[in-house]
């Protein structure tokens, strides 16, 4: 996905949900004398997990597109505080800072702690609200999760909403089943929740790296 901005990647994904959706053979709920088309549960599990993916996919390539963006757009002195703490705890090795060698060492230990290191530490397994906003508080020292909200969409309903995805991604995925109120038309309500909530997510970065450049966050 490295081609791909953070949200490309993450709308390229919800185009797999909407085609899986579009032309399966059980593209249809079932009906009274109408019983699902065959794949339907599988079809059902699919489309959801994708949802969930999309967003972590999301979650990850952001934080690896800011990271980037900041190592490119600022001498050490004057990245977020956060970034520069958590940097100096992990890092062991100083020559690894020598010259310009310092943006390429930063951005592999986000990397580490994204994908996890030799020795097994870090890695970020899930994209719950506790996750999500430890990962960006610890890196960036700002967490975007805290800000998100639309028209009939209060902050508090956006987390429940996230911890309900996390939780139905967990039991297809760690058990094999479809939860039982599960339809195409919630596969198809999951697909624009994640959509706008990516969307909300990358305008809050924005914002985040034009106050960086302006100086009113640090």
């Amino acid at each position: 996905m490295s081609e791909l901005s953070a949200l490309e990647a993450a709308a390229s994904l919800l185009r797999d949900v909407d085609s899986l959706l579009d032309h399966h053979p059980a593209q249809k709920d079932p009906r009274p004398g109408k019983p699902a088309g065959p794949g339907y549960a599988p079809l059902l599990r699919a489309g959801t997990a994708l949802c969930y993916t999309a967003w972590e996919v999301y979650v990850e390539e952001a934080l690896i597109e800011t990271v980037t963006w900041l190592l490119e757009s600022m001498p050490p002195n004057e990245l977020p505080e956060a970034l520069r703490e958590w940097v100096s705890q992990q890092s062991g090795d100083p020559w690894a800072f020598v010259g310009d060698s310092w943006r390429s060492a930063v951005l592999d230990l986000v990397r580490s702690r994204l994908e996890g290191d030799e020795q097994g530490r870090f890695g970020f397994n899930t994209a719950s609200v506790p996750g999500v906003e430890g990962l960006y508080m610890q890196i960036l020292g700002y967490s975007p999760l805290r800000e998100i909200r639309w028209q009939k969409k209060a902050n508090s309903a956006v987390r429940k909403d996230i911890s309900t995805l996390v939780q139905v991604r967990g039991e297809i995925v760690h058990r094999g089943s479809t939860p039982g109120a599960l339809s195409l038309g919630g596969v198809r309500s999951w697909a624009d929740f994640v959509r706008r909530l990516t969307e909300k997510f990358d305008e809050r970065m924005v914002e985040f790296r034009t106050g960086l450049t302006s100086g009113s966050k640090k």
